[in-house]
């Protein structure tokens, strides 16, 4: 018979939790058959991908007439902080 264990997942408050929730995304994220539908390019995810993703799709954002209204500190699991965009669209 096995024994399980069971514990409550908090990433928010457990530096440990927290440390174990990005190996787990690339484990996802970087699956055999998973990249064709995550990626055009079929590049493996890494952490410094995924840090200047968040920096390039936010400055894309901005120079594209998306106006930051609202900012969360920190509102993901991993501390990343949260931005509100809107974008104002003229009427004809």
């Amino acid at each position: 018979m096995y024994s399980v264990r069971r514990r409550e997942f908090i990433p928010e408050v457990s530096v440990e939790d927290k440390k174990a929730l990005l190996p787990v995304f690339f484990k996802i994220w970087n699956a055999p058959k998973n990249p064709k539908h995550l990626s055009s390019t079929s590049i493996p995810f890494t952490p410094e991908l995924l840090q200047v993703c968040n920096t390039i799709m936010l400055c894309l954002l901005l120079t594209s007439g998306d106006t930051p209204v609202a900012m969360e500190y920190p509102k993901r699991s991993d501390g990343a902080d949260s931005v509100h965009l809107r974008k104002i669209l003229s009427g004809a």
